[in-house]
């Protein structure tokens, strides 16, 4: 028994030696006591002249515009691209020959309400990552690209679109806007308008559709002069000529209704 017990007391020595000395219940010294420590909070930073702005899409805060121009070049990740490719292929499935995006609120975060007095570069850092993304899987599959705004800042909204893409996609992006030209081409073609409204839709008033009211016919009007300036460009593909060829991407639910009333 004696034996047993000096084997034992010795196993159990050796196993508790290996343990640290907090688990064996030793005192540790007084240079090792837990101090209490002040909080500091830390001062603010001073931002200066550099641009600060948190993107909800890709989760990083852009330090400049030339970082945001950087980053609109390299590639999202792959889940997201292969989401957006598969979308555009199942419009093409669809018969989809153009896709019309809305400006405000849509392509971009922000409602310029026609008055945006800054820079174009400026106006970049709002510009929604997936909905560019989207767009340029539809045009490296041949679809159409069409930017259907109210605003009537034609030139600026141009500058912009055609900076985000490459050149090589430039014919198939048209952008139309509620400026001057677009006042001009509805004058003219106003019964060319009413005449493909009754042709190729559902819509029974058509006077009332195409009254002077912008939300009397929503992007019906944009849509078709986009179609209308695809039809005599030379595409690679077939261009849009009917309503079952167009897809409209707007955050306001009039426009989407006057494109539902068209069947």
């Amino acid at each position: 028994r004696n034996r047993d017990r000096d084997r034992s007391s010795s196993t159990s020595s050796r196993s508790t030696s290996r343990l640290p000395s907090a688990c064996l219940g030793t005192p540790t010294p007084a240079s090792h006591t837990p101090q209490t420590c002040k909080f500091e909070p830390k001062k603010p930073k001073k931002k200066g002249l550099e641009l600060r702005r948190f993107n909800s899409q890709t989760g990083f805060a852009v330090k400049s515009v030339e970082e945001m121009h950087e980053r609109l070049r390299q590639p999202i990740p792959m889940m997201q691209e292969s989401e957006f490719r598969q979308l555009a292929q199942g419009m093409v499935k669809k018969g989809v020959r153009m896709v019309s995006i809305d400006f405000d609120m849509t392509l971009i975060k922000v409602h310029t309400e026609s008055k945006w007095r800054h820079s174009v570069s400026k106006l970049m850092l709002e510009v929604r990552p997936a909905i560019r993304a989207l767009a340029l899987e539809c045009l490296k599959l041949g679809l159409c690209v069409a930017i259907v705004t109210f605003s009537g800042q034609q030139s600026l909204i141009e500058e912009l679109v055609f900076n985000i893409f490459e050149r090589k996609y430039h014919n198939h992006i048209v952008v139309v806007s509620s400026g001057d030209d677009y006042k001009a081409a509805m004058d003219v073609n106003r019964a060319r308008f009413v005449k493909f409204l009754r042709q190729r839709t559902k819509i029974k008033d058509v006077d009332d559709v195409c009254g002077r009211g912008r939300n009397k016919h929503g992007k019906l009007s944009h849509m078709w002069l986009a179609m209308e300036q695809l039809r005599k460009r030379p595409l690679k593909g077939n261009p849009p000529s009917a309503p079952s060829h167009c897809v409209l991407i707007d955050d306001d639910l009039i426009n989407v209704r006057a494109c539902d009333d068209t069947a």
